[in-house]
Protein backbone atom coordinates (compact mmCIF):
# COMPACT_ATOMS: atom_id res chain seq x y z
CA UNK A 1 0.00 0.00 0.00
CA UNK A 2 0.88 3.42 -0.73
CA UNK A 3 0.75 6.57 1.86
CA UNK A 4 -2.11 8.29 2.10
CA UNK A 5 -3.99 10.68 4.67
CA UNK A 6 -4.28 7.83 7.38
CA UNK A 7 -1.32 5.22 6.69
CA UNK A 8 2.48 6.89 7.09
CA UNK A 9 4.09 5.33 4.00
CA UNK A 10 4.62 2.38 2.30
CA UNK A 11 3.89 -1.07 4.34
CA UNK A 12 1.59 -3.43 4.85
CA UNK A 13 -2.03 -3.25 6.23
CA UNK A 14 -4.23 -6.50 7.86
CA UNK A 15 -7.60 -5.68 8.21
CA UNK A 16 -9.40 -8.20 11.16
CA UNK A 17 -13.39 -7.74 10.79
CA UNK A 18 -15.64 -9.47 13.26
CA UNK A 19 -18.60 -8.75 11.09
CA UNK A 20 -19.61 -7.16 8.42
CA UNK A 21 -21.37 -4.05 10.32
CA UNK A 22 -17.54 -3.09 11.27
CA UNK A 23 -17.51 -3.21 15.13
CA UNK A 24 -14.69 -4.61 16.36
CA UNK A 25 -12.53 -4.45 13.31
CA UNK A 26 -8.46 -3.70 13.59
CA UNK A 27 -6.19 -2.80 11.59
CA UNK A 28 -2.26 -3.15 11.70
CA UNK A 29 -0.45 -1.24 10.03
CA UNK A 30 3.46 -3.26 9.25
CA UNK A 31 5.53 -0.41 7.89
CA UNK A 32 7.88 -1.19 4.85
CA UNK A 33 11.32 0.29 6.86
CA UNK A 34 12.21 2.63 9.32
CA UNK A 35 12.72 5.66 6.04
CA UNK A 36 9.61 4.10 4.79
CA UNK A 37 6.94 4.28 7.73
CA UNK A 38 9.09 4.02 11.16
CA UNK A 39 9.91 1.15 13.12
CA UNK A 40 7.54 0.09 15.14
CA UNK A 41 3.54 -1.45 14.24
CA UNK A 42 1.14 1.04 14.30
CA UNK A 43 -2.63 0.11 14.77
CA UNK A 44 -6.44 1.75 14.53
CA UNK A 45 -9.91 0.86 15.53
CA UNK A 46 -13.17 0.74 14.16
CA UNK A 47 -15.74 1.97 16.48
CA UNK A 48 -19.26 0.60 15.88
CA UNK A 49 -22.06 3.12 16.69
CA UNK A 50 -19.59 6.36 15.69
CA UNK A 51 -18.79 4.67 12.53
CA UNK A 52 -15.33 6.78 13.01
CA UNK A 53 -11.98 5.03 12.72
CA UNK A 54 -9.66 6.06 15.66
CA UNK A 55 -6.44 7.74 14.96
CA UNK A 56 -3.05 5.41 14.15
CA UNK A 57 -1.48 4.53 17.31
CA UNK A 58 1.87 2.57 17.65
CA UNK A 59 2.69 -0.39 19.74
CA UNK A 60 5.47 0.22 21.70
CA UNK A 61 8.49 -2.50 23.02
CA UNK A 62 11.60 -3.32 24.79
CA UNK A 63 13.43 -1.53 21.40
CA UNK A 64 12.07 1.59 22.11
CA UNK A 65 12.30 1.77 25.66
CA UNK A 66 14.26 0.19 28.88
CA UNK A 67 13.26 -1.29 31.71
CA UNK A 68 14.11 1.74 33.80
CA UNK A 69 12.23 3.96 31.24
CA UNK A 70 8.79 1.97 32.47
CA UNK A 71 9.37 1.84 36.09
CA UNK A 72 9.93 5.75 36.20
Amino acid sequence: MQADSVYPSYGSLLNIKTYDGGGGTLQLYTPYSNQYGGDFIKYRRYNYGTDVWTEMRGFWDTGHFSLTDISN
